[in-house]
C-alpha cells in the first residue's frame, strides 16, 4: 500500500503542467509572436508620431489664422487635375468675345 503511494506522488510530480490549456512550448511560441507583433506595432506607433504632431501642428496654426476648412481645401487642391484640356477652344473664344 505505501508502495503506491509513493508511485502516486511519483506521478503527481512528473504530470504536466498546463498554463491556460498551453503546453510550455506553446507558450514559448505564443509569447514569441506576441513580442513579435508588439515590437512591429511599437516602432509604428514611434514611427508615425512625429508626422502626426506635425499634421496636428500645422491644422491648430490653420485653425486658429481663420481657416477652418483647411483639411477640406487640401482635398480638393489634391483631387484637382493639375492641368485641363481644353478640346473645344471654349477658353480661347471667351477671351477672344472679351477681346472684342
Amino acid at each position: 500500500m505505501e508502495e503506491r503511494k509513493e508511485w502516486r506522488s511519483l506521478y503527481q510530480i512528473n504530470k504536466r503542467i498546463y498554463f491556460l490549456g498551453f503546453k510550455p512550448m506553446q507558450l514559448i511560441i505564443l509569447s514569441c509572436l506576441l513580442f513579435v507583433v508588439g515590437y512591429f506595432f511599437w516602432w509604428v506607433a514611434i514611427l508615425s508620431f512625429i508626422p502626426l504632431y506635425r499634421v496636428g501642428q500645422m491644422l491648430s496654426r490653420a485653425n486658429s489664422s481663420g481657416n477652418p476648412d483647411m483639411i477640406l481645401s487640401l482635398f480638393v487642391w489634391y483631387g484637382m487635375k493639375k492641368y485641363f484640356v481644353d478640346g473645344n477652344n471654349i477658353f480661347e473664344k471667351l477671351s477672344h468675345h472679351v477681346d472684342h
